[in-house]
């Protein structure tokens, strides 16, 4: 029998996203909401963020656009990001992101595979967009600038600010009203998640900081007396790391689990829990899950299995994927994670293992079989293979490549990790390193053996965990 939340089930809103979280006949505030971390003057209260909202939500009506249209950001985080949000979505169109760490190839293939209308981007990365729509075959894609402050038109591109509504037309506007049944299904977010096929199917960042924190000295001459509570996510966190910072800082330190395919969140602990045994909480309200063997059977507590998710947060399927969506999430809504945990009669899980090929690096996921095929166009590689590599607590990307016998000598591992780079994002640079070897081990259907390649890297990782320590 699956495994059932320990939480009482939750009522949820069938209704338009925003008429939930600003009532009609409710006053917001006009205490701040949003704060720029940088320049705390500069925030929006929750009358601001509503205004702003409805202003953007209504604009793009005005503009000929509309309900189911994606329109996608790509741009970093700040104030204006929430407004953009909420009113796309509560304007019934459909919100989509890019990561700003895209190259010009990877952006070219999300703009292509999400097919929106508009594009809001920072006009830090205006050059980089306006080079990836050019390369698409989206001819009346619309591309507006998108910050916290007004700007001046660049490239032929007008600040976001143009497609706003009137102060009268905001006070006309309504947002439009979904029945139960369109809440359900409408779709009002794409998100990207790697797979381990390849490229990112459309469907947070947490860098490992803990390790900087728990290690470097400079740490110990800043007072963090007000941080009472940490929340660690998107990458395991051991127990030993989570117990020492928690030691060394006095604060309490919880875990979470999810995935893009969840809504970020399916497991988690209460803000009064207190843990050191690297658990990741029990089950959130509304949430059951089963764990599978390797054999296809069920198993109970104490005996770890995949863990496969199921609950409304759980995502409809891929978009325009069908092979994928049937790859992942089965007839009865059940999500295969690739993750494998255990559970014990209270309710708490443990991640213990990984069942899936994809690496998690600070909190993203990088598809081995994506570098993979950007290593096979270089000349001088003639196979590849790529896996995870434990280093001080961190997953790093590491190939193992076959050289072209006629490239033999002429070409280091250096300049392979050198030449990735102008290739893939910043996260999927091959940090781990790139190892020469004679061949890549593959069964006899031509699969890579990724079970050889993990032992390789466990290897190698704990060899040059030791050469670290013995310069310390």
């Amino acid at each position: 029998m699956p495994f059932k939340s320990v939480h009482p089930h939750i009522s949820i809103p069938q209704t338009n996203l925003v008429e939930y979280l600003f009532p009609p006949n409710s006053e917001p505030s006009n205490e701040p909401l949003y704060i720029d971390a940088q320049d705390p003057s500069n925030y929006l209260s929750e009358a601001q963020v509503l205004e702003w909202s409805k202003s953007f939500s209504s604009g793009l009506d005005n503009a000929g656009f509309h309900q189911g249209e994606v329109v996608m950001l790509f741009t970093p985080n700040h104030i204006f990001v929430p407004v953009a949000y909420l009113g796309i979505v509560g304007g019934g169109y459909t919100f989509s992101a890019a990561n700003t760490a895209f190259t010009l190839r990877e952006l070219v293939y999300q703009i292509e595979d999400v097919q929106p209308s508009v594009v809001l981007v920072h006009p830090e990365f205006l050059p980089l967009a306006v080079e990836a729509v050019a390369n698409t075959s989206l001819s009346d894609l619309k591309i507006f600038q998108f910050t916290d402050v007004e700007c001046t038109p660049v490239l032929g591109v007008p600040d976001w600010r143009v497609l706003l509504d009137t102060k009268l037309g905001v006070n006309e506007y309504a947002w439009p009203s979904f029945t139960p049944e369109e809440s359900l299904a409408k779709v009002a977010t794409i998100n990207y998640s790697s797979g381990t096929t390849g490229r990112p199917k459309g469907v947070m960042l947490v860098p490992p900081i803990l390790v900087m924190m728990s290690k470097h000295p400079i740490t110990s001459k800043y007072d963090l007396s007000s941080l009472t509570l940490a929340l660690c996510a998107a990458a395991p966190l051991s127990k030993e790391l989570q117990n020492h910072c928690s030691r060394r800082f006095g604060f309490n330190i919880i875990q979470g689990y999810g995935m893009t395919e969840t809504s970020c969140g399916a497991l988690g602990m209460l803000a009064v829990d207190v843990d050191d045994t690297g658990s990741i909480g029990k089950l959130l309200p509304n949430t059951e899950c089963k764990l599978i063997d390797d054999y296809g059977r069920e198993v109970s507590y104490g005996q770890p299995g995949e863990l496969y998710l199921r609950g409304p947060q759980v995502a409809l399927g891929y978009w325009r994927n069908a092979a994928a969506t049937d790859e992942t999430i089965d007839a009865e809504g059940w999500l295969r994670t690739g993750d494998i945990a255990v559970c014990n009669a209270e309710g708490n899980f443990w991640i213990i293992d990984r069942k899936k090929e994809l690496i998690k690096v600070n909190g993203f996921q990088v598809a081995p079989a994506e570098l993979e095929a950007v290593l096979l166009e270089n000349e001088h590689i003639a196979d590849a293979g790529v896996v995870g590599v434990k280093y001080d607590e961190e997953e790093l990307p590491r190939a193992y490549v076959a050289i072209q016998e006629s490239s033999k000598g002429k070409i280091t591992p250096h300049d392979i990790e050198h030449w990735i780079k102008s290739r893939v994002a910043k996260y999927k640079y091959l940090v781990g390193g790139v190892v020469f070897v004679q061949q890549v081990p593959k069964l006899e259907s031509g699969k890579i053996q990724r079970r050889v390649l993990r032992e390789w890297a466990k290897m190698d990782g704990e060899l040059m965990q030791r050469r670290v320590q013995s310069r310390l």
